[in-house]
């Protein structure tokens, strides 16, 4: 599928306006009960950087591809959650390591409960559901990794290897 400019915009207008990222971790939240605590978190402002970097980074194209927007998700989004750690931090060390162990293990079972599948067809209708799931799920993978990796630099080797990752 490919947006021209105006789609695109209308589709960003449409992903802020709806809060659709609140929704999302809620439809997860409730068909996985591994994640239940999971719900206190609220990613709307992570979503909204995503895409106001997304318009950015594409201004200058006349159209979009469902992969370049996934591309773009996928890079901007790193950087998001390294600046995201420390202020996350104090509050979900405990919940990070324990609830995102779900989407690291399962990743194929995500994708596929979602309907993901790169080579099927991507109508407009669709693509705002699996641009939400993408960007969720990509923030909570990086979010996770860059946090591990936080931590095991500050806590000594034998406090870490007591803790639940």
């Amino acid at each position: 599928m490919i947006l021209n400019k105006k789609e695109f915009k209308e589709l960003i207008d449409k992903f802020k306006e709806t809060n659709t990222i609140n929704k999302l971790t809620n439809q997860i939240l409730n068909n996985n009960k591994e994640i239940a605590d999971f719900e206190s978190l609220s990613f709307t402002n992570t979503a909204n950087e995503y895409l106001d970097r997304a318009i950015e980074n594409l201004k200058d194209k006349q159209v979009y591809t469902f992969e370049e927007i996934m591309f773009l998700a996928n890079q901007n989004l790193k950087e998001i959650a390294e600046n995201n750690v420390n202020r996350y931090e104090d509050d979900l060390r405990n919940e990070l390591s324990k609830k995102f162990e779900y989407f690291i293990e399962n990743e194929n079972d995500y994708f596929n409960t979602f309907g993901w599948n790169n080579k099927n067809k991507i109508n407009i209708n669709d693509m705002l559901t699996k641009a939400e799931t993408f960007v969720l799920y990509k923030f909570l993978i990086n979010f996770h990794s860059k946090l591990e990796t936080k931590l095991k630099k500050e806590l000594d080797k034998e406090s870490y290897n007591e803790m639940t990752f």
